[in-house]
């Protein structure tokens, strides 16, 4: 900001304690004077207002063509604009987690140092600590621990209980076994655990991607172009739309379990039935079905092979099959003249031609 921006209080304070912190508001908002079908207007289509709380006036204006911010929500309730986290749900939870666990330290803490009965003549002559000797008269005047009840090990199924509400509401269980060692699990019990979890996160994952990391990355790579740091994609798919797909182990997990509930399984189903009639595969196709499992595992690009390079490999492949066809049927052909006792037809005669 310019002096003249800051005004004389502010950019007193700057020159005066540089280091001091000043809270600035920044605003963005939607442009009521952006003309969309207007060629000559200046005008952006929002607007951003430099606020300074200190003095209430605008320090600066500027604007943006594309919404600049990206926001983060984890969901939403109704038609709120503001969104919540995994946290706001689990809030009541913690705050019961937080007593029991604060009241069984206090026990704890009584349990290992408890509160005692004194005598009153022994008011300033007693001692507790470790080999601690009090000298009395009467054998029934001693100091004692007042009685004190405690369940400890309800108070411990308490913290416990809580705490996994805690982590229920924070999906721990799922978002540890992404990043955990598999060495232990067989690759279908790990598939099978991901799958489970990833179908009760679908919904919040498929609104992330959607509100927050689908437009962040339309917009950093609308940035990049413009500053021409993207190299220009091949003219074929210039004004073509585009979609951006996400590789992360969530994502990924989400979408084998979509695939596995509305294809693999019965495609699972199909082949027992095709135990009794294997004309019950031929209603499904394959081919489609293969480059959906590479869609939905994000397989690097190479590893599935062109459609038209496919087609020529099997074109080879049939070829190759009727042409040892052809020479097994000329040598069967050969053996049976020759078993007749006829001579096999020279190469090149019109009976070796008819063969």
């Amino acid at each position: 900001y310019t002096p003249e921006e800051l005004g004389s209080d502010l950019a007193d304070r700057v020159e005066t304690n540089p280091w001091s912190k000043t809270t600035i508001t920044y605003m963005i908002i939607p442009n009521t004077l952006y003309e969309k079908d207007n060629p000559f207007t200046n005008r952006m289509k929002f607007s951003g207002y430099h606020l300074s709380p200190l003095d209430q006036r605008i320090i600066k204006v500027d604007g943006f063509n594309e919404f600049p911010a990206a926001v983060w929500r984890w969901s939403v309730q109704g038609r709120l604009t503001y969104g919540i986290g995994m946290a706001a749900k689990a809030l009541p939870d913690i705050y019961i987690l937080n007593q029991s666990a604060r009241t069984r330290i206090e026990a704890e803490q009584k349990m290992a140092d408890p509160p005692v009965n004194i005598p009153a003549e022994m008011m300033d002559d007693y001692h507790l600590g470790p080999g601690g000797k009090n000298f009395y008269r009467s054998p029934d005047r001693h100091i004692f621990p007042v009685g004190t009840r405690y369940d400890y090990p309800a108070a411990i199924d308490a913290v416990n209980r809580y705490t996994d509400l805690v982590n229920r509401h924070m999906y721990t269980d799922f978002f540890m076994l992404l990043g955990q060692s598999t060495t232990r699990r067989t690759a279908q019990e790990v598939m099978e655990i991901q799958q489970e979890k990833a179908a009760m996160l679908g919904p919040i994952v498929s609104f992330m991607n959607k509100s927050f990391l689908d437009p962040l990355v339309r917009e950093t790579l609308r940035i990049l172009g413009k500053q021409g740091k993207l190299p220009q994609p091949p003219k074929e798919i210039m004004n073509e739309e585009y979609d951006i797909a996400f590789l992360g182990p969530l994502t990924i997990a989400q979408k084998f379990a979509q695939l596995q509930k509305r294809v693999l399984d019965p495609i699972n189903t199909a082949l027992q039935y095709a135990q009794v009639d294997q004309g019950v595969l031929d209603n499904f196709d394959f081919d489609t079905t293969t480059r959906l499992l590479g869609k939905a595992f994000a397989l690097p690009y190479g590893i599935l092979r062109e459609e038209g390079d496919v087609a020529q490999i099997r074109q080879q492949r049939a070829e190759a099959q009727q042409a040892a066809m052809e020479a097994e049927q000329a040598k069967e052909e050969r053996e049976l003249m020759m078993k007749y006792g006829q001579q096999a037809p020279e190469e090149g005669s019109p009976m070796g031609a008819m063969q």
